[in-house]
């Protein structure tokens, strides 16, 4: 979908992916998002592998809290930048 966006403007990218706990897994496809998200004109600004147990899945035991830890940082950061850009408009 990335290849179908045209960007009037450069904007922020955030990219996860899921991964098994298996050594012989190669790269990782949040960071090749974040590239491809690049040479599209996007600014990746967070990439992040959270891991399942098995192809589908579930989780890994404490992944979910820390992809929500992860989620709640993304937002305070991008409220945080909303709320300067609203008050220097």
């Amino acid at each position: 979908w990335l290849a179908a966006v045209s960007l009037a403007a450069p904007v922020p990218l955030v990219t996860f992916d899921t991964h098994t706990k298996q050594r012989w897994v190669p790269g990782s496809a949040s960071r090749a998002a974040a590239k491809e998200g690049r040479t599209r004109g996007f600014i990746p600004v967070a990439s992040r592998s959270f891991y399942v147990t098995d192809v589908q899945g579930p989780l890994v035991t404490g992944e979910l809290e820390r992809a929500r830890h992860w989620g709640r940082s993304l937002y305070s950061g991008v409220s945080g930048s909303v709320r300067s850009r609203t008050v220097l408009d």
